[in-house]
């Protein structure tokens, strides 16, 4: 299984998962993602499902673009090449499961 994920992100250049501690770290981000809206189901209900995509979305905004530094870098113009790719890797690997299941809901 590990070996077909490493082929599936090699395959997509502007993620930065090289190493397999970068490979863990993009599936941990998955994995908190998707655990956090199982949580708000079972405790919450339905009903509050969305809102819990939402602010998990905003949470992802404000963990990658000012916790970990990346807007002051970027708005300074001191972001270099692979502190981006970073951001866009761990952003994308932090939202993809409630996007998913936003789309989903929206399209239903």
């Amino acid at each position: 299984m590990e070996t077909i994920l490493e082929k599936l992100l090699a395959r997509i250049s502007f993620l930065n998962v090289n190493t397999p501690q970068l490979l863990a770290e993009f599936a941990s981000h998955i994995g908190w993602s998707l655990g956090y809206l199982f949580v708000v189901y079972c405790f919450m209900g339905d009903s509050f499902l969305l809102w819990g995509a939402y602010l998990w979305v905003l949470y992802s905004v404000y963990k990658e673009l000012i916790e970990d530094g990346h807007l002051k870098r970027l708005l300074n113009g001191v972001e270099t090449r692979d502190d981006f790719k970073d951001l866009v890797t761990d952003f994308l690997s932090r939202v993809i499961g409630p996007i998913i299941f936003i789309l989903c809901r929206h399209l239903k």
